[in-house]
C-alpha cells in the first residue's frame, strides 16, 4: 500500500501561477535530451572537454530544477572558475606539499557502497591551523584527484598514493 502512495516528483502536476486553474508536468530535469542539450552548450568552454560529461550535466540540471539556461551559466561559472584556479595551482604546489605532509586528507583506493569515491579526512593531522589558503589548495588539489582520478599538472602526486 505504501509503495502506491509514492509518486515521482517528476510527474507530479504543478500549478502554473501564471495561469489559474491550469497544471503542467515539470519534464524530468536529468532526462537524456536534457543532459546532451546542456553538454552541447558548454562544450566550447576551456575544461569542458575533459570535466563536464553526462553525469555532471545531471547535477547541475538537477541543482537547478531542470531550468537548462540556470544550469548552464553556473557550469560555465564553475569551469571559469575552474580554469582561474588551476591555472595558479601549479606555483602553490609547495603550499600543497606542505599542507599534506601530515596525511590529513587521503584519496582512498575504495570506493562507497554506491561506487562513489572517497576523501578521508583526519583533522587530528592538521598541520595548517591558520593557512586558510594552503587547506584551501590542498582540499581543491585532492578534490580534483579525487573526481578525475588524476593529478594536476605540475603538482607533484601526493605522499599517499
Amino acid at each position: 500500500a505504501e509503495l502506491e502512495k509514492r509518486v515521482s516528483i517528476a510527474t507530479l502536476p504543478l500549478s502554473d501561477p501564471a495561469k489559474p486553474g491550469m497544471t503542467t508536468t515539470k519534464a524530468d530535469p536529468a532526462s537524456p535530451a536534457a543532459v546532451a542539450a546542456l553538454m552541447e552548450r558548454v562544450a566550447a568552454q576551456p575544461g569542458a572537454s575533459e570535466w563536464v560529461d553526462e553525469a555532471c550535466c545531471r547535477r547541475y540540471l538537477v541543482a537547478r530544477q531542470g531550468d537548462e539556461d540556470k544550469a548552464a551559466a553556473m557550469l560555465c561559472e564553475t569551469l571559469d572558475w575552474r580554469a582561474q584556479f588551476l591555472s595558479g595551482l601549479e606555483a602553490r604546489h609547495r603550499d600543497i606539499r606542505r599542507a599534506n605532509a601530515t596525511g590529513k586528507l587521503r584519496v582512498c583506493s575504495f570506493a562507497d557502497r554506491e561506487g562513489r569515491p572517497v576523501l578521508r579526512m583526519a583533522p587530528r593531522l592538521e598541520n595548517c591551523r591558520n593557512e586558510h589558503d594552503a587547506n584551501l589548495n590542498n582540499l581543491v588539489y585532492h578534490m580534483e584527484r579525487l573526481t578525475g582520478g588524476r593529478s594536476v599538472a605540475g603538482v607533484p602526486p601526493s605522499p599517499d598514493g
